[in-house]
């Protein structure tokens, strides 16, 4: 009885020194991946064990360069500052080039060639943001299966990485909202990733609200849309999503009072004027 055993044994121990099977889908395999639409939004991913791990939305800010713009954020405390960008059906490798101290933005450029005259325009930079002034909040974030009827459907998780359980999918999403103020204080504690020593210091925020709530579970509202652009009427850039008031309810002696959903922090564009002069010469 001993020898069947011991064949088997052989069997697997020979089977387990085989070839490795390549287990990436086709669009993994060519670096693309189904996008029916264009346009200067991306999605940044890190990846972990082959899956995506933390991802943001981000825009292109420079197109003969590469240059996209994000959410400090998603960046965190990692050392490691490599991503993958999505961006119109194609994949590119980007590294962080520059983080401000204080301010909730990052640059992230294309690491290698590519061809930017594919690419299309940036968004124009707004010069003045006013109070109750209409704008479109856009980003590419995940939504549940329930909230994806009619929506921009991009199928990075089910086509590329081949994750077909649960139903969630990344939606490119424009909310409708209007400008409630023009200079909010938050400070930096409440923002992944920022310094001990500049915890306590603030910046100002644009603040926005949706014209409807962007309830998509108990738990899930703007995630995922930090980093992407707010623009106004006209398509120019007056914010980057960056921290999000979350709806919750509250119990006191006056009742039941339920504080919805539909509430954003931009980065002003301003911020963002800055660290595109810091980032003139960057090749």
């Amino acid at each position: 009885m001993k020898w069947p055993i011991f064949a088997v044994l052989l069997f697997l121990l020979l089977l387990s020194c085989g070839p490795n099977v390549d287990t990436r889908t086709v669009y993994q395999k060519s670096g693309i991946y189904p996008q029916d639409f264009k346009g200067p939004v991306a999605l940044f991913a890190r990846e972990r064990n082959g899956a995506p791990h933390i991802w943001a939305s981000a825009f292109l800010i420079d197109k003969p360069r590469g240059l996209f713009a994000s959410a400090k954020h998603f960046v965190g405390n990692e050392s490691d500052r490599d991503c993958k960008i999505f961006f119109n059906g194609r994949i590119y490798g980007g590294f962080l080039i520059t983080v401000p101290e204080i301010t909730d933005l990052v640059i992230i450029k294309i690491e290698g060639d590519f061809n930017s005259e594919s690419f299309p325009e940036p968004f124009s930079l707004a010069g003045e943001v006013r109070l109750r002034e209409k704008v479109f909040v856009q980003g590419i974030h995940i939504h549940p299966l329930q909230f994806q009827t009619g929506q921009k459907v991009v199928p990075i998780l089910g086509k590329y990485y081949g994750m077909i359980g649960g139903g969630d999918e990344f939606v490119f999403d424009e909310l409708e909202g209007e400008v409630v103020k023009l200079a909010r204080e938050i400070k930096n504690s409440s923002i992944q990733g920022g310094s001990e020593v500049l915890a306590e210091v603030s910046n100002l925020y644009v603040r926005v609200e949706t014209k409807e709530e962007h309830r998509l579970s108990a738990t899930r509202g703007f995630a995922g849309l930090s980093g992407g652009p707010t623009l106004n009427e006209r398509g120019e850039l007056v914010g980057v999503n960056a921290v999000e008031d979350q709806g919750y309810v509250e119990i006191d002696q006056r009742g039941l009072t339920y504080y919805p959903w539909n509430s954003l922090n931009l980065v002003p564009v301003e911020e963002v004027k800055k660290l595109l002069s810091k980032v003139s010469q960057v090749r």
